[in-house]
């Protein structure tokens, strides 16, 4: 048994540090940032999160939300400061978001 699976198996007992090492294997992190914003506002909305240093992408849709867009960041609190830049621009109404984590172990399965 290598000193990661001693390592890992020592840390059973403890929800907080199964959490934290899972956090550890994340490579990369994702959100989904989910915005309405005011009415006959959403394509300036759209190009202006695209400037904002994270954001991978912006889109205008149509439905519940006026655009989605895309953060990607190795940490958590530099993924949330971006979540917030977004939440301050001019027109945006109203956040929600769907945070998504890609580990080494699901990026090795995938490239099998």
């Amino acid at each position: 048994m290598g000193k990661k699976e001693l390592h890992r198996g020592s840390w059973k007992s403890s929800a907080r540090a199964k959490v934290a090492y899972h956090l550890e294997m994340v490579r990369d992190m994702k959100a989904y940032v989910l915005i309405r914003t005011r009415s006959g506002t959403e394509e300036k909305v759209a190009e202006t999160i695209k400037n904002i240093k994270g954001v991978t992408s912006a889109d205008s849709v149509y439905g519940h939300y006026d655009v989605i867009a895309i953060v990607e960041s190795p940490e958590m609190k530099i993924l949330s400061s971006i979540v917030h830049e977004i939440r301050k621009q001019s027109g945006v109404l109203h956040t929600e978001t769907a945070f998504s984590q890609r580990t080494e172990d699901s990026e090795s399965e995938t490239s099998e």
